[in-house]
């Protein structure tokens, strides 16, 4: 019966009941049970345990009642018999349990890491802030799982200044050591990884010697039409220039040791056919005129320019300074301009070359206009231009010659004395410096064909008569000599090109007009219904060459085959009172020219020679 009252008491008052713990008990301050405890039941009661005040308290089972159990938790260790458990382990009434709640101690740590140039230093620190724990109480229970919490955050422990400065001095790193930034990251307490707390000078790199090409290819369109202006420089024009190199500075690096800079690295301009090298080696000079290339990194000037295979509107008309050579076709609607000879290794159909040299073309001529040595109309229609303004600039220098007494005193200025002569004595030298300025604006693809200096002097002239233009262009007499000198080499270099002689060499031409400053030469099957212009001779002769209708201009001799045909077609031949005209077979339909000799022929003749002065 006593036992039946300690056990009630201990579930109803949760008091110590001898007899039912082992050393560990404690008072469990109000453990209740769901059994109804009773004489007839205490035979066969479960154990049970409880946690009060971080200790443990049991009562053992009695009959064959079950044993308690006890499971560690987390944040706290759980020893039996002084060995620690942790597993679920069945508790007796000869084991002594103790508990111990878990406590994590504050910690903090540094890591300074240098990279291996000694350029550069990190500093990275992590904390981590202890804590204490408290095993929670728990009521009694069958089966009890020990628990803990957090009662406390400990303090983190301090990283100091002093003992990083000391580790980097470890490391050599004396210098360059940014302490401010040190002194902030550690104020935060907070982890942080590879803040950078020194650099080092880097050194200043320096700059390599360079070579600078002054040539470029140029596309550009004009209406819609993409025009590849295929690169071309002139004897005399600088094509490349080695610019220099600069050094660099050293630097420091963390240990105070010099870091020196890498010397720059030098170049040379390489050079082949058509340049040389001037300056010392500093520049590259065109000592012919043609196209340039860079190959290889060796710089030439090719006095051809070759276009494999044929031009279409996919890559572009070409314009070139220098002579050009096709190795396809002309095809529909393309255009080739060059300064030099234009030699097309394949048809042209509906296209138009100008060339200012000879003009060959191996195949047919369909529907296209040629025109060999066009530069010299325009050469002589310049120099009419600059000899007229070359013969004004000479009278206007002669005039302000007999103002000079005024100018010399300061009282008239050169320009203000240039205007008022322009307006008074030379009202007409502005409009038609101007006038041919504009004729450059509206045909600037032909200008572009001369040498730079030419359209460039056209539009200086205008700039500098036309309206206020002297007063801030003319600020003396030099200033007007120069210009008056500039007319002069330009009308030196437009003489030569008017001279030029160029030709055109075809074997068969349809419904085409040619122009040629020199002869016309056709082989092959002849002209047929075309229109041909030559400055000197015209000659159409092969086996089956022929002229069949058109018109044949000369200014020389004309020398054909057989001209028009059975049915009558239309042809026409002049040529000047100074040439003369030979036709092995003639057609009716034909009218020969020469001079003011004028024939229509309504048979077939043969071997027709006409001459200013006779017939044959």
């Amino acid at each position: 019966m006593v036992d039946n009252l300690a056990r009630n008491k201990f579930y109803e008052l949760g008091s110590e009941t001898p007899g039912f713990s082992k050393g560990t008990s404690a008072k469990t301050g109000g453990a209740e049970s769901d059994t109804n405890i009773s004489d007839d039941n205490l035979s066969n009661v479960d154990g049970i345990i409880a946690v009060r005040d971080g200790k443990v308290e049991m009562v053992m089972p009695k009959g064959s009642g079950k044993y308690p159990t006890i499971t560690p938790g987390n944040d706290v260790k759980v020893f039996i018999n002084e060995e620690e458990i942790f597993d679920t382990t069945v508790l007796t009434n000869k084991d002594a349990v103790v508990l111990v709640p878990d406590e994590e101690k504050s910690a903090a740590d540094y890591l300074v890491e240098v990279e291996d140039d000694l350029m550069t230093a990190y500093l990275s620190v992590s904390y981590k802030k202890g804590k204490k724990y408290k095993v929670m109480d728990s009521e009694a229970q069958k089966d009890l799982v020990i628990a803990a919490k957090t009662v406390k955050d400990l303090p983190v422990f301090k990283v100091h200044e002093k003992d990083i400065l000391n580790d980097l001095a470890d490391k050599n790193v004396i210098c360059y050591i940014d302490k401010c930034k040190i002194k902030v990251l550690l104020a935060r307490s907070e982890s942080f990884k590879r803040e950078k707390i020194a650099q080092g000078l880097k050194p200043r790199l320096p700059v390599d010697e360079t070579v600078e090409y002054t040539f470029q290819q140029k596309h550009k369109s004009v209406n819609n039409r993409l025009i590849n202006e295929v690169i071309s420089v002139e004897p005399g024009e600088v094509l490349a220039i080695k610019r220099a190199a600069v050094v660099g500075e050293p630097g420091m690096d963390l240990s105070g040791a010099i870091k020196d800079a890498p010397q720059p690295k030098r170049v040379e301009i390489k050079v082949r056919q058509g340049v040389q090298l001037i300056d010392d080696g500093s520049k590259a000079m065109a000592i012919i005129a043609g196209r340039p290339d860079l190959t290889e990194g060796y710089l030439s000037v090719f006095p051809v320019y070759n276009h494999l295979g044929n031009v279409t509107p996919d890559n572009g008309d070409i314009e070139f300074k220098g002579d050009v050579e096709i190795s396809g076709n002309v095809e529909d609607y393309m255009i080739v301009r060059a300064s030099g000879n234009v030699t097309v290794y394949g048809f042209v159909a509906n296209a138009s070359i100008h060339s200012g040299g000879d003009l060959r073309v191996h195949g047919n001529v369909i529907g296209s206009k040629l025109y060999a040595g066009g530069l010299s109309a325009l050469c002589k229609e310049i120099s009419h231009y600059l000899m007229n303004v070359d013969g004004q600039l000479r009278i206007l220098v002669r005039s302000l010659n007999q103002l000079e007494s005024q100018m010399v005193q300061g009282k008239l200025p050169v320009g203000y004395a240039v205007k008022l002569l322009l307006e008074k004595k030379f009202p007409e030298l502005p409009k038609i410096c101007v006038n041919f300025a504009k004729n450059i604006e509206g045909g600037r693809e032909k200008y572009d064909m001369l040498d730079k200096s030419i359209p460039d002097l056209i539009d200086e002239l205008a700039n500098i008569f036309y309206g206020n233009g002297p007063l801030t262009k003319v600020p003396n007499m030099d200033a007007l000599l120069k210009l008056d000198k500039k007319v002069m080499e330009s009308l030196y270099l437009l003489e030569s090109l008017a001279n030029k002689r160029a030709s055109i060499y075809a074997n068969y031409v349809q419904t085409s007009g040619l122009v040629a400053s020199a002869s016309i030469i056709i082989g092959g099957e002849g002209s047929f219904q075309s229109n041909l212009r030559a400055g000197e001779d015209i000659v159409i002769k092969g086996a089956r060459a022929a002229l069949k209708g058109g018109r044949v201009i000369g200014n020389g001799n004309v020398e054909i085959s057989e001209a028009g045909n059975t049915v009558g077609v239309v042809t026409k031949i002049d040529t000047t009172a100074k040439g003369t005209v030979k036709i092995g077979k003639v057609w009716s339909g034909v009218e020969v020219k020469v001079g003011e000799f004028r024939k229509k022929y309504n048979y077939r003749e043969m071997n027709v020679y006409v001459s200013n002065s006779r017939v044959k």
